[in-house]
């Protein structure tokens, strides 16, 4: 975790705080499969490997906000019925999956 949390510190403190609630709550630690793209990571489900979170660095235009520094994003797979309780209280894109 130690090598993990390492690349977390290198972005903001709240990347820090998302990893680290990631690895306490569900034993998932970042991966980076990217090979031009290190800011950006891959959480799986340690039971079955498949990817339940991806934090991304991406332009802000592509979210339709002015300029074009980066943001920083977290994609959740998650139960569609979550969205709007995820939604409450935050500045968020959501886009539920179908």
């Amino acid at each position: 975790m130690a090598d993990s949390m390492a690349g977390a510190q290198a972005g903001t403190n709240q990347k820090a705080r998302i990893v680290q609630l990631i690895w306490e709550r569900y034993g998932a630690e970042e991966e980076h499969p990217f090979k031009n793209d290190t800011a950006s990571a891959v959480f799986r489900c340690p039971r079955n490997q498949k990817w339940f979170a991806v934090l991304l660095r991406i332009p802000k235009a592509r979210l339709g906000l002015a300029g074009n520094a980066p943001a920083e994003i977290l994609d959740l797979k998650c139960d569609p019925i979550l969205v709007s309780s995820l939604q409450r209280g935050s500045r968020a894109f959501l886009r539920p999956t179908t």
